[in-house]
């Protein structure tokens, strides 16, 4: 059963989420929506399988995943059906994995939802919390809604968590998808997501509202524009019109613009005002930190006293600031603490499976059945 039990990533976690998985065949589900053509006007939901006792080589390319559903927006919000009826067949499989196993060659195999690998959107859909980075928003972590988003540096925030074993979560107002199902909870199968939490939102926020407008006040528009948009980056180049371009670009391409301002912006990074320079400093060591696969308690000390500054800085810099995912870094060192090395949850392979049925796409001009025929052709 040792072997079984590699690679040892997941459960490098607290002593309940390794009690709850060592020894089992541990899954990961994925569930997020796409659009299949550029033109966005018809979204898909993808809901994708991972077995993380296989070895990272071996399921790190996108190809090497579990279809388990293609499923059209539209017709879906019609139907009437919840997430957790749509997800009914699968939960009965799940429950009876984890009370019966599987037999295979003589040897009986259990089985347990590991985690819920999606962005913040998708993950409070399945797990019954409301889908809004507006007024409606509610942190899945602590008590802390839209408005007291403003005082997120206060410490209270960090220390007030919710127990990850709660069965209810108290802002939960849907039902959970996998609450028949032994051992899971709202929490304890939902990590963060540092690829749209970093890449696709604190350092777009960071660059979109603190730092190119601090570098307007000493230079052009069009100079900046010049030197990102000539500047050889090994991600891919970048051709911006405007700073709103920006959010647009490859999250891969941000997180390299953001590890080589100095070399990208030469001379003119020195003359910015030293608070933005000091919050691009905390960001950038927090997400070295973050994507490391060992931990010392000193480690995560660490990054809560960085989750604390740019929470700081920000709300300095911008009094009044209500961004969620610059609220979430508070978060991410009792995250470390449960689930171990947040990497091994990092939703970028999800995102590349949906590229699969992007490129079939470009074959066909037909959008009726999309659905139907995709999942056909990924067989």
């Amino acid at each position: 059963m040792e072997s079984w039990d590699f690679p040892i990533e997941d459960l490098k976690g607290c002593k309940r989420r390794r009690e709850r998985l060592i020894g089992k065949c541990r899954f990961y589900i994925s569930a997020d929506d796409f659009s299949p053509k550029k033109t966005g006007k018809s979204k898909l939901i993808g809901v994708y399988l991972d077995i993380s006792n296989i070895p990272l080589k071996k399921r790190k390319h996108a190809n090497s995943g579990y279809l388990l559903a293609l499923i059209e927006r539209k017709k879906f919000k019609t139907s009437g059906h919840s997430f957790k009826s749509l997800f009914s067949k699968l939960t009965k499989i799940f429950i009876k994995l984890a009370n019966e196993g599987v037999e295979i060659d003589e040897k009986k195999y259990f089985g347990a939802i590991s985690a819920l690998c999606a962005d913040n959107l998708s993950l409070n859909e399945q797990i019954g919390l409301r889908q809004s980075f507006g007024k409606a928003f509610t942190c899945r972590w602590c008590p802390a809604k839209h408005e007291d988003l403003k005082r997120s540096q206060n410490e209270k925030w960090v220390q007030q968590e919710f127990d990850f074993e709660l069965i209810t979560h108290p802002h939960q107002y849907r039902l959970f998808i996998f609450e028949d199902v032994p051992g899971c909870t709202p929490l304890n199968i939902s990590p963060p997501d540092p690829f749209h939490d970093l890449s696709q939102g604190v350092v777009s926020y960071f660059f979109t509202d603190f730092f190119f407008p601090a570098m307007t006040k000493i230079s052009k528009i069009e100079l900046i524009l010049n030197q990102l948009n000539n500047f050889k980056l090994r991600t891919g180049g970048v051709y911006l019109t405007s700073f709103n371009c920006f959010s647009t670009i490859k999250g891969v391409t941000k997180m390299e613009i953001l590890a080589r301002c100095e070399q990208i912006f030469d001379k003119l990074i020195a003359k910015v005002d030293k608070n933005v320079l000091l919050l691009l400093d905390n960001i950038r060591d927090f997400c070295r930190k973050i994507f490391d696969i060992e931990f010392k308690e000193e480690d995560i000390q660490n990054i809560q006293t960085l989750s604390l500054s740019i929470n700081k800085l920000a709300n300095d810099l911008s009094p009044g600031m209500t961004k969620p995912k610059f609220h979430f870094l508070l978060h991410y060192p009792s995250a470390l603490k449960y689930f171990g090395p947040l990497s091994m949850f990092n939703t970028i392979r999800y995102e590349r499976m949906h590229q699969i049925h992007k490129n079939w796409t470009t074959i066909t001009k037909r959008m009726n059945g999309m659905a139907r025929i995709l999942s056909e052709r990924y067989q």
